[in-house]
């Protein structure tokens, strides 16, 4: 067996184990780690998303996640797609959560995810909306600045943003919630270019950022070199 070989078995035995312990449909509940006990539904064909089922996903983070909030808090999730971190957040502080996203499928898994969590779907409010730098209702498009201008939410004390690459026009369009509120944030970003110009930005707006690499153990397959997150506070 060569060593490219040998070194995939340990996650192909994983994958295989995931195919026949998660068939799509089911429900699960996690673990351990920062979802332990919330129950998610399992996605067809996501069997390399066991890290999500064992509660392993995103561990770089958790510890910022749990410092970062407290009781009351009001947070934001941009790019909320399977509820998952909407319903750790409302765990937390027991207040409000609004989970934002665009995708059809999205929206349906995170309310699935709700339903199957019921003391805790009563704290989130999903909205439907596609966050960037520009307001375009034909396409629905808003500013989070617009959001809370208009009191369609409320304005946050924390923010998570993952959105594929469109960090940066977020918080363009944040600018206002930015200097007026002074929200906490942890943001995904998707590459060296946007994570440098999303830095920058906020450093400008009198945050202190600190940088979150991928972790070396139980690594979760991420393509991107680049992919890490930034946590930043005022």
């Amino acid at each position: 067996m060569g060593l490219r070989a040998y070194s995939s078995l340990p996650r192909r035995v994983l994958a295989a184990a995931a195919r026949r312990a998660l068939p799509a449909g089911a429900t699960w509940r996690i673990p351990m780690g920062l979802g332990q006990g919330l129950r998610v539904a399992v996605q067809e064909g996501q069997s390399a998303s066991l890290h999500l089922y064992l509660g392993t996903a995103e561990a770089e983070i958790a510890p910022h996640i749990r410092r970062l909030l407290g009781p009351g808090m009001r947070c934001v999730d941009i790019g909320g797609n399977n509820a998952y971190y909407a319903l750790v957040f409302a765990r937390i502080t027991g207040a409000e959560v609004v989970s934002i996203d665009f995708d059809d499928s999205a929206i349906a898994l995170g309310a699935r995810n709700l339903a199957l969590n019921p003391r805790l779907a009563g704290l989130v409010r999903t909205q439907r909306g596609y966050v960037a730098d520009e307001v375009a209702p034909q396409r629905g498009v808003v500013t989070l600045d617009q959001l809370v201008a208009q009191g369609t939410i409320a304005p946050p004390d924390f923010l998570k943003i993952d959105v594929e690459g469109g960090e940066l026009a977020v918080l363009r369009g944040a600018a206002e919630t930015l200097r007026d509120r002074r929200p906490r944030l942890v943001i995904e970003t998707h590459g060296h270019a946007v994570e440098t110009a999303v830095a920058d930005l906020l450093v400008a707006a009198g945050y202190r950022v600190t940088i979150v690499a991928q972790r070396r153990w139980l690594r979760e397959g991420r393509p991107l070199q680049g992919n890490r997150w930034l946590v930043a506070e005022p």
